[in-house]
């Protein structure tokens, strides 16, 4: 699991000119835990040592790429059954689909649903909602 330099693979985890402390002898280490190239150890068998403190800020996963796929996630241990890998906030939240009908406007109730978005056909107020 020791990584003398990160790859160019994972892109934004490319910082191998980083050198610190090895956390077990504090001795300068320049070999990076593969997982998640944040702690540097100065030997293997101090990687090993200092597993059981280390897994659990490790990253269980890897970002790849790929022509086909384009970026994905790849496991790089066990992860436990109803383990959060990650979180994220929705890009948009939009009215709930069992309601009336909402301006996206002005977010207001439409009443007669006679005026549609140009883009996306949605029932809007008027064109001048659209421009918002």
């Amino acid at each position: 699991m020791v990584n003398k330099a990160s790859t160019e693979e994972e892109g934004q985890q490319n910082n191998s000119s980083v050198v610190s402390d090895c956390p077990v002898c504090k001795k300068l280490a320049d070999k990076k835990c593969s997982g998640c190239h944040n702690i540097a150890y100065c030997c293997s068998e101090h990687q090993k040592k200092h597993w059981k403190v280390h897994k659990n800020d490790c990253r269980m996963f890897a970002v790849k790429r790929n022509d086909v796929l384009g970026r994905y996630l790849v496991a790089t241990r066990d992860i436990p059954q109803g383990a959060v890998i990650f979180t994220d906030e929705p890009i948009m939240i939009g009215p709930k689909r069992c309601t009336f009908p909402i301006c996206l406007g002005c977010h207001k109730r439409v009443k007669d649903g006679s005026y549609r978005c140009s883009k996306c056909t949605y029932p809007m107020c008027s064109e001048e909602c659209e421009k918002v």
